[in-house]
C-alpha cells in the first residue's frame, strides 16, 4: 500500500492507494478501531484481477475525537467467507 503511511494522522474521507492482487480484482478495505468496531468499509476494484495492479478507494468515517485505528485491506474467500491475503496498517483518525 502507498497511502496512508502507517500511523498517519488521517482525516474523513481517507483516500488509500497501492497496489493489491485480488481475485476477480475485488478486495475489501476496512477501517476498524481498538475495539475492533467497524468505522467505515467498502468493496474495492482493482484495475485488474489475478495480476498485481493498481487501486484507489476512499473511505468516509466519523469521530469527535482522534481515535486509534487499523486500516485493514484483505480479499475475502469465495469458499468459506474467510478474510485472506490481509495488510493492516495503525493509524490515527482525526475528527
Amino acid at each position: 500500500m502507498s497511502q496512508p503511511l502507517p500511523n498517519a494522522s488521517v482525516t474523513s474521507p481517507l483516500t488509500v492507494t497501492g497496489m493489491v492482487e485480488a481475485f476477480e480484482a475485488t478486495f475489501q478495505a476496512q477501517l476498524v478501531d481498538g475495539n475492533a468496531n467497524q468505522l467505515a468499509h467498502v468493496v474495492g476494484m482493482a484495475q485488474q484481477g489475478q495480476v498485481l495492479s493498481p487501486f484507489s478507494v476512499q473511505l468516509t468515517f466519523s469521530v469527535s475525537a482522534p481515535t486509534p485505528a487499523c486500516l485493514r485491506i484483505y480479499q475475502q474467500s469465495a469458499k468459506d467467507g474467510s478474510d485472506s491475503k490481509i495488510v493492516q496498517v495503525p493509524l490515527v483518525l482525526l475528527p
